[in-house]
């Protein structure tokens, strides 16, 4: 989980359209919040992400589902209001259900910096706080087979990526050409890539790279020669804004 902003408000909730579907699923009881432009929109303040989980809602195997972080069935006011709907993949919107947030509050990502709530170890989640605890009850966010499993196969890629950059390195070091240089420099500015508010599962991969020993020393060789570039300086700063603690 990673912070996500609102920065703007679409034009399908206007003032007048928002009443209009809060009548009707107050009268009727229907899904009013199951259309195109209403999804894309969320899409759009998430990179395409499950707000929860970080999977990647937009490939063929994921289905988003439209979450409200009051319930709807509580709060039948906010079922179409902005501030209150999330993107989410189908397996966190069916572990919260009607969870009531007011009651037992959860981490909305949207509101607070999950960094303030979560930390690592294992491939699991951790708790700060009390808030935190819940969450990972209610959301299942350390359920072995579809949260630990997946966050292990990532960080084992990572890790089998920075052992090739860094032999890359070791190559360059010995003959100093200009493809061994470009080599590496791509191997490391495509895993820093991979560790961006854009990318599935960006929480895990972050603070799994800047605990790995191969990354310190790589960064450190490039700095040294003179290699860490304006680039790699911009990627490595935003993906410690997204990496947890570790515990």
């Amino acid at each position: 989980m990673i912070k996500l902003e609102r920065d703007f408000h679409p034009v399908c909730l206007n003032p007048a359209e928002v009443a209009r579907l809060t009548e009707i699923y107050k009268d009727k009881k229907t899904s009013v919040w199951n259309f195109s432009e209403l999804k894309e929109a969320l899409l759009k303040t998430s990179s395409g992400k499950c707000a929860y989980c970080e999977c990647n809602l937009t490939k063929e195997s994921k289905y988003m589902e439209v979450e409200h972080f009051l319930d709807k069935d509580t709060f039948p006011d906010q079922v179409v209001t902005w501030p209150n709907l999330l993107p989410s993949c189908k397996r966190c919107n069916g572990s919260k259900s009607g969870h009531n947030v007011v009651d037992d509050p959860i981490v909305n990502p949207y509101l607070t910096d999950p960094r303030d709530h979560f930390q690592f170890r294992l491939y699991r989640f951790r708790p700060k706080t009390k808030i935190a605890t819940e969450s990972l009850d209610v959301l299942d966010l350390n359920n072995s087979a579809r949260a630990v499993m997946v966050r292990f196969e990532i960080g084992e890629r990572l890790h089998d990526s920075l052992i090739k950059a860094r032999e890359r390195l070791e190559t360059y070091l010995s003959n100093m050409s200009t493809r061994s240089r470009n080599l590496v420099l791509g191997s490391i500015k495509g895993i820093l890539r991979e560790c961006q508010s854009v990318s599935e599962y960006a929480a895990t991969s972050a603070t799994v790279l800047h605990s790995d020993t191969q990354y310190a020393h790589i960064k450190s060789e490039l700095q040294r020669l003179g290699l860490w570039d304006q680039e790699l300086i911009e990627l490595n700063g935003a993906s410690l804004m997204l990496k947890l603690d570790l515990c």
